[in-house]
């Protein structure tokens, strides 16, 4: 997909790559490189505009951090992701942003 999107100029589809690929690396134990891949693909869409669905792809940032041994640096991932929730009513990720909190807490 990033071949393609780089190819044809699709910025947003070649952000969410970036941020899938980077969660991908990161729950492969190549953690600096997917958070960075992470924070450039963040990074892209929030220059854009981009709002949805910003909550899952902070989750994914939030869990490469926590696959790196980095908890305390992922937390600050989940709140944003909740103050989205409240701020837009995006909703569909919700469940799972409280069952990674959890997993935050007890780690």
């Amino acid at each position: 997909m990033i071949t393609l999107t780089n190819e044809h100029g699709f910025i947003h589809a070649l952000s969410v790559a970036q941020i899938r690929r980077g969660w991908a690396l990161a729950q492969q134990g190549v953690v600096a490189e997917g958070l960075r891949q992470l924070h450039q693909g963040l990074a892209t869409l929030r220059d854009m505009g981009t709002a949805l669905p910003l909550s899952h792809h902070l989750a994914l940032w939030a869990e490469a951090y926590r696959q790196g041994g980095q908890v305390e640096a992922g937390l600050p991932m989940l709140a944003e992701a909740f103050a989205h929730l409240d701020n837009t009513g995006e909703r569909y990720y919700e469940a799972e942003l409280h069952r990674l909190k959890g997993e935050f807490l007890l780690a």
